[in-house]
C-alpha cells in the first residue's frame, strides 16, 4: 500500500492548526471563573383606582428640619433694640403779610401860570440875498494857510494859485477827503480772501460848494487771483461812498488844487 506524501504548505498548515487547537483547549482550561449574573429586580404593580378618598394617606411631613448641629446651652441673646423712627418735619405755614393800605397824598393846588409877556419884533431885517453859512466850517483850520502867498482865512478872499500851496496844504486837503469819506466806507468794504490788498483807483472833480461836478470814475484796481472775484462790488461800494460823503467841506481859498484833487486810493482803510 503506498505512503501519502505530504507537500511542504500543507505540512506548514497542519501543524499550524494543531496548535490553534492546543491553545484553545488550554484556554478552556486555565480560563478564570466568570462572574456571577447580576439579581433580576422585582417588579413594581401599579394599581390605577378611578376612587379618590377624602383624606390623606400620605404621612404628614416635618415641621422644620432637624438641625445640622445640636444647640449649644447658654446665655440668651439680648432682645433686638428698638428702631427710633424719625417723623417727617412738618411743612412751615405761609402767613401772608398784610399790604398796607395806599395813603391818598394831599392834593397841592396849582397855581395859575401868568401869560408870556409879547415878544417885541425885531426891528431891522437879515438881508435877503445873504447866501446861508456851512454848517461846522472847515475842518482843516486855519494854520496850514500861513505858509500859502496871499491866502487869507475868510472865503471871500481870492483863489490862491496852484503853484503858491505847499504840500503840507496839500496833505491837510488829502486827508480832510479820506476823513468824510471813512463813515461811508467803513463796514461797507466786500470781505474775502485777500480783501485788504484789493486797490480801487477813483477820479474826482469837485465844484467849488464842495459838490460833485461829475460822477467818480474807475481808473484803476489792484488785484489779484485770490480777491478777482470781489473786485467789482469793492468798486461799486467805494463811488458809493464818496457821492454820500459829498458835498466836502474845504477851504474854497484852495480850490485850485481840490478841484482835481490826486485819484483816490481806495482800500479796505482809506
Amino acid at each position: 500500500m503506498a505512503t501519502a506524501v505530504l507537500r511542504k504548505e500543507e505540512g506548514f498548515g497542519l501543524v499550524l492548526a494543531i496548535a490553534a487547537h492546543a491553545g484553545l483547549v488550554a484556554w478552556l482550561v486555565l480560563r478564570p471563573p466568570m462572574p456571577e449574573p447580576l439579581p433580576v429586580p422585582e417588579t413594581m404593580t401599579v394599581t390605577l383606582s378611578d376612587e379618590v378618598g377624602l383624606t390623606s394617606t400620605s404621612p404628614e411631613p416635618a415641621a422644620e428640619p432637624s438641625p445640622d448641629s445640636a444647640p449649644v446651652i447658654g446665655e440668651a441673646p439680648p432682645p433686638p433694640e428698638p428702631v427710633a423712627r424719625i417723623e417727617p418735619l412738618p411743612a412751615p405755614k405761609v402767613v401772608p403779610r398784610p399790604v398796607p393800605k395806599a395813603t391818598p397824598r394831599p392834593v397841592v393846588p396849582q397855581r395859575a401860570t401868568p401869560a408870556p409877556r409879547p415878544t417885541p419884533r425885531a426891528t431891522s431885517a437879515p438881508p435877503r440875498n445873504q447866501p446861508p453859512a456851512k454848517a461846522g466850517g472847515s475842518r482843516l483850520g486855519d494854520d496850514f494857510l500861513k505858509g500859502v502867498p496871499n491866502a487869507q482865512a475868510t472865503g471871500t478872499s481870492s483863489l490862491v494859485p496852484l503853484g503858491q500851496i505847499g504840500q503840507s496844504a496839500r496833505n491837510s486837503i488829502n486827508a480832510a477827503i479820506y476823513r468824510e469819506i471813512r463813515p461811508h466806507w467803513q463796514g461797507q468794504v466786500p470781505q474775502g480772501p485777500d480783501a485788504e490788498l484789493l486797490v480801487s483807483l477813483i477820479s474826482i472833480e469837485l465844484n467849488s460848494d464842495g459838490s460833485l461836478a461829475r460822477d467818480p470814475i474807475l481808473l484803476e484796481q489792484k488785484t489779484n487771483a485770490l480777491n478777482q472775484v470781489q473786485a467789482r462790488r469793492h468798486a461799486e461800494v467805494a463811488i458809493r461812498a464818496i457821492r454820500r460823503a459829498a458835498p466836502f467841506d474845504l477851504p474854497p481859498e484852495l480850490y485850485n488844487y481840490w478841484r482835481r484833487p490826486p485819484p483816490l486810493r481806495m482800500r479796505k482803510s482809506p
